[in-house]
Parts: C-alpha cells; structure tokens; sequence
C-alpha cells in the first residue's frame, strides 16, 4: 500500500457520526469550548495540552513539528506565535494543510531525511507514529538532529503491556513499546525524559474539560489508561 493508498484509508475510517451517546456530548462540549476560544473545533484544544505537559508556553515564537500529521488536528491550533510543519508519508493532505497555513513536507522517515536545517524545531509530536516504524533509532537519530537543544519531543503510543495482543489490531502496527522500552530508546540517542502519562482518547477529552485538575490521577499509573504519553527533552551536549 503506497503512502497516499494508506492515508485515504485513515479518511475513510474516520466514523462520519460521532454524536451520540456519552462521548458524542463529551466532544460537543469540547467543540464549544474551542468556539469560545476563537478555535474551529475541539481538534484545536489538543495542542495547547501537548504544550502544557511539555513545560512550554506559546508566549515566543515556536516551530511545532508533528511527524505523521495525517488531517493535521492534532496542530490545527491557531496562534500568531506558533508555526506549523507538517510531515507525512505522502500528500494526500497536502493541499488542505497548505491552505491553512502549514508547511508540508512528504517523508518516509524509514529512511528518508526531512528537509529542514538542523536544530530548527522547538517541538516534534509523534501521535501514533512511532509503532508504525521498524527503524525506531533512524527515526530518533533524525529527530535529535531537527530539534534544537532543550526541545521537546511528544510522544504517543500504545502501551504493550496493558494493550497486549490487541496491539496488532492494526496491521500496520510494526514495533510495540513499553515505558521503559521507550524510555531507552530516547535516552540511548540523548534525550532525558520529562514526564510520563498513562492515557487515552477519552482520558485526553476529560483533561482538556477538566483543565488538568485530575491529571496525576486520570493518567497515573495506577488509574490510567493503555497508552502512553511521554515526553523527552534534548540534551543540550
């Protein structure tokens, strides 16, 4: 399946009605939300949380990179300080992106360079990415390279040892993690861990309503959920 094949299909699968029942209000509300803030929709609101667990603040300039954008929800979050790249497999999405601003750039990160200076990204998120790559140290070598020293870097992805088999529920699933799998993997290329979250869609819905208050305790690892969200800063040496 070529990038642009595997990329309709994620379009496809996005269920059309996500209105009813318990999470259908949920998202009503979190698209309410957004509208009070000036943002389109409750897409908008993922963003300003990744910043939050990250430590950063929007306050300077940033450069937000995210590796495997997909319709680029995750960094529709409109602010006069934050530039956008957009980075993935092929260009399906490229046209809608670029007409809201954001810079797109096609990369098979197996193996391919994406073509930006080096140190030039003050945060990579990677939503999902990372179980989609074989060559997870290829992939982090690029990422120290694009990020200046002290970014970050957002990572999510299934927990193997809470989702177990059902990890390959996805066939394109290639490379389960555990946390302290994670963990070495990042701290072998120069990165040191800044937090840890236990969670999961809904748990990520709930924090944003709930502005954080239940954060440690929602997405702990006693009480979260089966994936994990992690993030690792770059070593300034």
């Amino acid at each position: 399946m070529s990038g642009n094949e595997y990329l309709a299909e994620y379009d496809r699968a996005i269920p059309a009605d996500l209105s009813r029942g318990i999470g259908g209000y949920l998202r009503a509300r979190l698209d309410a939300k957004a509208r009070a803030l000036g943002q389109r929709d409750r897409h908008a609101l993922f963003l300003p949380r990744a910043l939050e667990v990250c430590g950063m603040r929007n306050e300077q300039p940033l450069t937000i990179m995210e590796i495997g954008c997909g319709n680029g929800g995750a960094i529709s979050y409109k602010h006069p300080s934050i530039r956008y790249v957009a980075v993935d497999i092929g260009p399906y999405f490229r046209d809608a992106l670029e007409q809201d601003g954001i810079e797109f750039i096609e990369a098979n990160v197996e193996h391919d360079k994406i073509t930006r200076p080096d140190g030039s990204v003050d945060l990579i998120m990677l939503n999902h990415l990372i179980e989609h790559v074989s060559n997870s140290d290829g992939l982090v070598r690029e990422l120290r390279r694009l990020i200046k020293p002290g970014g970050a870097v957002y990572i999510r992805t299934p927990n193997v040892e809470r989702v177990k088999w059902r990890f390959f529920d996805d066939y394109t699933h290639i490379k389960p993690f555990t946390v302290n799998g994670l963990h070495q993997l990042m701290c072998a290329h120069g990165f040191e861990r800044r937090c840890v979250l236990y969670s999961d869609h809904a748990r990520i819905n709930l924090d944003i309503l709930t502005n954080g208050k239940f954060r440690d305790v929602m997405c702990g690892q006693m009480f979260g959920g089966k994936e994990i969200e992690a993030v690792y800063v770059r070593k300034a040496s």
